[in-house]
């Protein structure tokens, strides 16, 4: 094959630009770097076949098109797991923060901040109890399976996961504050982790697509174990995992199942109007 010189990739420059539609501004050097690539790509062909096929164009511009989606996807699963930690890095550091003040203060803890069912003291629980927790083992417990399934639910959006996130809190307070046995404090995450995996599950049905419904599987092959933390069990109530199961099942429900519902309703209304 004969060496591509300057003088080579400026005579198929031309010919590259006038084939993918990008005119003047190409020829003239001062479009898109990409041009010159596929410029050059149709020289080397044409100097081997003796003619440069549009399909070389097809080809280097679709590489380049999903080696870049595929760079965007990685770096925004990445963030979303930087993200996920960094938020249960803070649960780590309430919780160094309680156990100091137990040691400087006998008798004073954040679990006041948890749910104490049915006393009027235990309602700012309904939102602060997910973050603070009975010792360093009880976090530990549950710092695995939040970062994992809070991470899934986290590469739907942002957005998407703080607001399952406050349904799932709500939903958990208030169904420990009613059904849960007195006096409490009932606190933990574990609240979370059990709406995470309520809403994944639900998801793969509610929005048919290959991704969530693979993810709903996995997710309901890998945690079904841990349903059995719906029921009271021991010193463990129940009321809070079952109140974060509903709330992220409801989760699902509102956020993909009511918008569709609503759409069908009315295109029906205008069917029926014309």
């Amino acid at each position: 094959m004969r060496k591509i010189t300057d003088t080579h990739i400026r005579g198929v420059r031309d010919e590259g630009a006038s084939r993918v539609g990008w005119g003047d501004e190409a020829r003239r050097g001062g479009g898109r770097s990409d041009i010159l690539k596929v410029s050059v790509v149709l020289g080397v062909q044409k100097r081997i076949t003796g003619r440069g096929d549009i399909s070389c164009i097809m080809f280097v511009n679709i590489t380049q098109h999903f080696s870049t989606a595929a760079r965007q996807k990685a770096a925004r699963m990445l963030g979303s797991f930087r993200v996920m930690v960094m938020l249960v890095a803070g649960l780590w550091f309430v919780e160094m923060a309680d156990q100091m003040w137990r040691r400087s203060s006998p008798g004073h803890s954040l679990d006041v901040l948890g749910v104490y069912p049915r006393a009027v003291r235990g309602l700012a629980g309904i939102l602060g109890a997910p973050f603070v927790h009975d010792g360093f083992g009880h976090l530990a417990n549950n710092t695995l399976p939040l970062v994992v399934l809070g991470w899934l639910v986290m590469l739907g959006g942002r957005r998407l996961f703080f607001k399952v996130s406050g349904m799932i809190v709500v939903v958990a307070g208030v169904v420990t504050w009613v059904a849960a046995p007195a006096p409490g404090p009932h606190l933990g995450a574990s609240s979370l982790i059990y709406g995470y995996l309520g809403f994944l599950l639900v998801r793969g049905f509610l929005e048919p697509s290959v991704r969530w419904v693979l993810v709903s599987v996995t997710v309901g092959v890998l945690y079904t174990s841990v349903l059995g933390g719906l029921l009271p069990v021991g010193t463990v109530s129940g009321a809070g995992h079952l109140g974060g199961f509903v709330g992220g099942v409801l989760a699902g429900w509102l956020l993909f199942y009511m918008p569709k519902w609503r759409s069908l309703r009315l295109q029906a209304g205008s069917r029926s109007g014309g």
